[in-house]
């Protein structure tokens, strides 16, 4: 099997190298899973034991790692009560670990190898959304651990900081973000009042060849547009698995997703290959600076040109500077880049030269 160079590099850390945890930093879409799925099969082929923890954000996510792992030969529970049947991998959210017994189960259980998937979620979601996140540094002490794999397309740097902290520095980062080279991103000023209209002119289009995600701060805003806009599709991770599943498994149709219409948090998208969707939304400035991203990202994928457009006015400045102390600066500053401000936000931060693909490089 070939692989890419940043798929190979990660394996050879993961039997190789002496840092014991590991970051991967890798588009939407780049093949991540591909390494834990090696690194199983290759721990397989040496008579070693697999016993693999897949910490992952989204039911819907979880099952199709489940299947996957599953038509790979692995024995996959989804259930700390599992463990007692022999499993290779446990695949489960973090809300699995606030039951009583359940870290006595892992211990038992003597797991090789931690994966955190979509692991910016520990972070951006483990505050309020989601605070059975918080607990997932005590995976950390599990004693038989040897090697830890943390995968995203996008981590700040406050975040590295502290996985740096609880991994007492013994920590390497493979990769780095970048937009998608074909994605042609831009902001425009509008009120409120006027956005509808402008949504609606997007979206009707005639001929239009590519999906379009309309992105917004919160699952009642999915709701709300939806409705509003002319009964498009919501989607968000209050909805139950069966309807997040029935919406995911047709982005797998080029066809069928050429004229549709999604509206969306940003929990659409984790783990899903969405090559069929060639435009992207934003409603309104996402809450913070790494949903932004992860939005951009939706789009420009799998060599589809695409489109993203960030919709926003002095309304939307003053609710943002209200409910988060992250700097606003990349949206309003005049001739700035803002695709590179916001990446240089992140992990790895990027040469500072124009990206050429917002209108701010490209107007000249």
């Amino acid at each position: 099997m070939k692989l890419f160079p940043f798929q190979d590099r990660a394996l050879r850390h993961l039997f190789e190298a002496p840092t014991k945890h590991l970051v991967v930093l890798a588009p939407t879409g780049s093949g991540k899973s591909k390494i834990y799925e090696l690194w199983a099969d290759r721990r397989r082929a040496m008579k070693l034991p697999v016993r693999m923890i897949l910490l992952t954000p989204l039911v819907a996510l979880a099952e199709q790692q489940k299947l996957q792992l599953t038509r790979l030969g692995f024995r996959v529970a989804r259930a700390l009560r599992d463990l007692e049947y022999g499993a290779d991998c446990l695949v489960l959210s973090p809300e699995s670990l606030s039951y009583d017994g359940a870290f006595d189960r892992l211990r038992a259980w003597n797991p090789a190898m931690l994966v955190v998937d979509e692991c910016h979620c520990v972070w951006e979601w483990g505050q309020s959304f989601r605070p059975a996140y918080q607990v997932t540094s005590a995976l950390l002490r599990l004693p038989t651990l040897e090697r830890t794999l943390w995968m995203t397309a996008t981590l700040s740097h406050a975040s590295l900081s502290e996985l740096g902290t609880w991994t007492r520095g013994d920590l390497e980062v493979h990769g780095g973000f970048a937009l998608p080279a074909n994605l042609v991103a831009r902001t425009m000023e509008l009120p409120w009042p006027r956005r509808s209209a402008w949504v609606r002119a997007r979206i009707g289009v005639p001929h239009r060849d590519h999906g379009i995600v309309l992105f917004v701060a919160s699952r009642r805003m999915t709701e709300r547009l939806s409705r509003m806009l002319g009964d498009l599709t919501p989607f968000h991770a209050g909805m139950s698995r069966e309807e997040r599943s029935a919406i995911q498994g047709r982005l797998q149709s080029e066809r069928e997703w050429a004229d549709s219409v999604l509206v969306a948090t940003t929990a659409f998208g984790l783990g899903v290959h969405a090559d069929s969707l060639g435009e992207a939304i934003l409603w309104q400035p996402l809450p913070r600076l790494v949903d932004n991203l992860q939005a951009l990202g939706r789009v420009g994928r799998g060599g589809r040109s695409g489109v993203a457009t960030l919709l926003w006015d002095t309304w939307d400045i003053e609710e943002l500077k209200r409910r988060s102390d992250e700097s606003t600066d990349w949206l309003t500053e005049r001739n700035a880049c803002w695709p590179k401000r916001l990446e240089r936000h992140l992990v790895l931060e990027p040469e500072w030269k124009p990206c050429g693909r917002c209108y701010r490089c490209c107007s000249g």
